[in-house]
């Protein structure tokens, strides 16, 4: 069975259209957004809450969010797959998804469980045609808001400031997560390095 991004890569590579994004008319999206409105939770509400996109405004959220497509994901459905060309970047909108290796092959290597208001898949972004190391799958009925390659080049056109914020905010996230497992590896190599050497003196005595 083909992950949702397989066949949105498929759609872009025959230049057919995307799924239709999110469409919320002006004074719809602000009133929306107001925290004083005791609504259900939307999505400009959700988009605040965020992390990647907390350095945004309201009307730059807005702007964003008409680049964005919505779907809804049955559990234990693909977004992606190991191996897949990376298109998209996505926000958890409600549910869970598990970022593992070896998903298909009954030998699940669990990497990370993601909550709502989480986002993965970034990378892609700014990679061309960059391969996917891990899979991603819904751990349940999950509702996921997406923005593909394509879209991000639309709005470099037509909101450019826009763009380029949200392109910078997604780079300094990505270098922060390889800071991250740059810092890790070294306290790896550290430990085997001591547990080396107390082997070696082990074997001396």
């Amino acid at each position: 069975m083909s992950s949702y991004e397989q066949e949105i890569e498929k759609k872009i590579q025959n230049n057919e259209s995307l799924p239709e994004t999110l469409d919320i008319p002006v004074l719809k999206y602000f009133w929306q957004a107001n925290p004083l409105v005791r609504n259900k939770q939307t999505i400009p509400k959700f988009l605040r809450k965020v992390q990647i996109l907390s350095s945004f405004t309201d009307y730059e959220l807005m702007i964003l969010s008409r680049f964005m497509h919505h779907r809804n994901f049955a559990k234990d459905e693909f977004v992606f797959k190991e191996g897949d060309i990376g298109v998209g970047f996505y926000l958890i909108l409600s549910g869970t998804v598990k970022i593992c290796t070896n998903c298909e092959d009954g030998g699940t290597n669990l990497i990370v469980s993601l909550d709502r208001n989480d986002y993965f898949g970034e990378l892609s972004i700014l990679q061309e045609k960059g391969l996917r190391n891990a899979s991603a799958v819904a751990g349940e009925q999950s509702e996921l808001l997406g923005i593909f390659k394509p879209d991000l080049e639309k709005m470099i056109q037509s909101h450019p400031v826009v763009a380029t914020k949200f392109l910078h905010s997604v780079s300094v996230i990505t270098a922060n997560r390889f800071y991250n497992v740059t810092a890790e590896l070294k306290r790896l190599k550290q430990k085997i390095a001591l547990l080396e050497e107390e082997l070696n003196a082990s074997k001396k005595d």
